[in-house]
Order: structure tokens, then sequence, then C-alpha cells
């Protein structure tokens, strides 16, 4: 890696570029490049927290934790959370922070991952936290379910699962415990949600990831959109993040690329928003900055649902123009027009 790097530096690839420049762009991975290129060449502390810091948003754990080394005592808490993130317990217990709140979590579960008593880091969590915040109260839910407390359990889980609809660990251990409370068919209803569940959040994940490590690609925004939208159902909040990513996306395209990103977009306000007639308006405004078939299709579509066949009739005639021959094309303008 540093051969790379010096090669990089002598053929001028990474020169003038400002590592700070390129994170705002967006321009993530190549930001962490040039500042450890920048830093063979002069250490700099301020700079080499900046580049562990960094190395961390991207999930470059074990390079964060090789760079944090350099660091001294200065670097303890960020290998703490290099550690943690790698799955090496043990490591991050030693060096993670009591004092900081979202290092208290991060205690917990390695402690719990170790098979280690945890009640007293949550004691402590719940004081830096609050009482009230939701990972407490799942985690308290957790400890009462570990503790056979199955009606302590149900009450955090179920508290839980009304400030987060999405937490996996409160909507599992709700079902064990209400399987464990003489409740089993609800319980194993609750686990089969669990199972639904559990892939669309590790979708999500890795969309999140995608955009941690390239926030200015818009197909990684889209990703998101799609992510969020499998989540609907079960938290309607979703809704809002699905419309923001897919609007972020199209923000960063050009007109002609964003034609899949408008229709999932519109398929998200049809079946979990205002429904066809808006997702018709929706399609219609991008058709002004861009005609393609397909969305003049799926428009026209959107309008015979709503009733409004006028305009379905119009959106296919132009669909027709540019798709002459296509005969999905001629059959939907022909009941438009009331044909058979």
């Amino acid at each position: 890696m540093r051969h790379l790097l010096l090669s990089l530096i002598c053929s001028g690839a990474l020169v003038g570029q400002e590592p700070a420049e390129l994170w705002s762009q967006g321009e993530r991975a190549r930001a962490v490049e040039a500042q450890r290129a920048a830093l063979i060449q002069a250490e700099d502390p301020v700079a080499r927290r900046q580049l562990v810091e960094w190395s961390l948003a991207i999930h470059q754990y074990r390079a964060a934790l090789n760079d944090s080394r350099q660091l001294g005592e200065g670097g303890r808490a960020l290998r703490g959370r290099a550690h943690y993130f790698l799955g090496e317990y043990e490591e991050a217990l030693v060096l993670l922070e009591e004092s900081d709140a979202e290092a208290s979590l991060m205690r917990i579960e390695s402690l719990r991952a170790l098979g280690r008593d945890w009640g007293g880091a949550l004691e402590s969590a719940a004081l830096l936290l609050g009482k009230e915040d939701r990972r407490v109260i799942t985690l308290g839910g957790a400890l009462a379910l570990e503790r056979g407390e199955h009606a302590k359990a149900i009450t955090s889980f179920e508290r839980a699962m009304k400030l987060a609809p999405l937490d996996a660990e409160a909507l599992f251990g709700l079902g064990r415990a209400l399987i464990e409370s003489n409740e089993r068919e609800r319980g194993l209803e609750l686990l089969k949600r669990h199972r639904e569940l559990t892939p669309l959040l590790d979708a999500l994940d890795f969309a999140e990831r995608g955009l941690d490590l390239a926030p200015a690609h818009a197909p990684n925004h889209a990703a998101l959109g799609d992510a969020w939208r499998s989540l609907v159902p079960a938290d309607p909040s979703a809704y809002e993040r699905s419309e923001r990513a897919y609007v972020m996306a199209l923000s960063l395209m050009a007109a002609s690329e964003k034609v899949p990103v408008h229709l999932r977009r519109a398929r998200l306000i049809h079946e979990y928003g205002a429904g066809a007639l808006a997702a018709a308006k929706i399609l219609s405004v991008a058709l002004e900055e861009f005609e393609d078939a397909r969305l003049f299709v799926r428009a026209a579509d959107y309008y015979m649902e709503s009733g409004v066949s006028a305009e379905a009739v119009s959106l296919l005639e132009r669909a027709l123009k540019l798709r002459p021959r296509d005969s999905a094309i001629l059959s939907r303008l022909q009941r438009a027009k009331g044909g058979k």
C-alpha cells in the first residue's frame, strides 16, 4: 500500500486535491487515499486522527485500527471502536471509554458477545443516554428476558416497538417472551414477522453502507429509496425516507438516466402514498424534462386506473410515436379508447 501511495504522489494522481474537499464532494475513498498519501510526506496527529475517523465512517475498520496506533494514547478510543467493529470484543472492552454514550452501547454488545454479565453496563448506558432512549429500552427487555422476567421483557419490547417499529431485536425478543408467557400463537406470528423483516433490514444496511462510501453517487440514493420502500408496510415512516432518497437520486442524475428512478418513485406513491392519480401526475411532470416511452405507458396506466381515460389516450399516442410498432402500446391505446 505504501508503494502504491508513493507511486500516486510521484505520478501526480493525488497532487493538488485537498482531502477535505474530496470528502465534502462525496469522494470519500479518494479522500482517504489522499489523506494517507499526505501523511507519508509529513506526519500530523490532527490529520492522522481525521484519517482514522474517515476510515471508520466508510467501514475500513482494519485500516482505521492500524492508523490509530500511530496516535498513541490519543487514539485509544478510536482503536476501541475499530476493534469493536472488527468483532474483536475483548480488545474493544479495554479501550472503549465508559463515559461516552455511543461507546457505552458498544461495551454492552461486546459483553453480550463474550457471554459476560452486562447489567451494570446497561445501568451506565441508561445514565448517559437516558432511560427513555429506545436502545436502552430494548436492551432492558433483552436483559429481563435473559433473567426470565418475561412480563417485564414484554413491556419493554412493546414500548421499544412503539418508538421504532423496525427494531428487529425488540420484535424477536417480544416473540420469544410471549412464547415463554404461554402466548404461543402471537409469539410465533411475531417471530415470523422477524424472519420476513431481517432480509429487508439487511438490504437497508447494505444501501446505507454504499451511501457512506459514496454519498454523491446517485444510484446509491436510488438503492436506499428501494430499501426504504420495501419497509413501508412495517413502518409507515419509511415512506418519507424512501421519497427523500428518490428525490436526491433524481437531483444528481442526467435527464436520460432518471427514467427507472421516476418509475420506482411513482410506484412508491401509487402503492403507499396518494395513489394512482398522484403517481400519474408525477410521471407527467417527469415527461416535461425527458420523453421516454416507459414513462408515457406507466403514466397512462395510472391515469386509466384513476378513470382519466382522455389523458391516458394522449400519453399513449405520444408513446406510439416513439415506438410505432409496439403491440403492448397499441393494445393499451385500444382499451383507453374504449375498444375491446
